[in-house]
């Protein structure tokens, strides 16, 4: 054979080596994706079941004080619910959503 052609088929094999190993990576940041869309999905269920169910305590609570510390928990809740919300988002599309969000300036004193 001319070295030209050992040359080839050398280039052919390694290039089909490297797309197996493409695939097998790519099956395994599927495979890795998939279960983190799985647990924030199954965090988002949990957070806002927790967040109903808030809302029913303060709806039923008895005194002020009770109200109060259901309150704080509820907001404390919610925004947690709101975080899981745009990392599940965040995570299905691919896309940093932060990068839409306009965030005040600072001044500089």
């Amino acid at each position: 054979m001319k070295p030209t052609a050992l040359l080839l088929l050398f280039l052919l094999v390694l290039g089909a080596r490297a797309q197996d190993a493409t695939n097998v990576s790519a099956t395994a940041d599927s495979d890795s994706r998939i279960e983190l869309l799985e647990s924030l999905y199954s965090s988002l269920t949990a957070k806002q079941q927790e967040v109903a169910s808030l809302e029913n305590q303060l709806k039923t609570a008895g005194n002020e004080t009770t109200r109060a510390a259901i309150s704080e928990n509820l907001q404390s809740s919610a925004a947690e619910l709101l975080e899981l919300r745009r990392r599940f988002e965040e995570s299905v599309t691919g896309v940093d959503h932060s990068l839409f969000v306009e965030v005040p300036e600072e001044a500089f004193s």
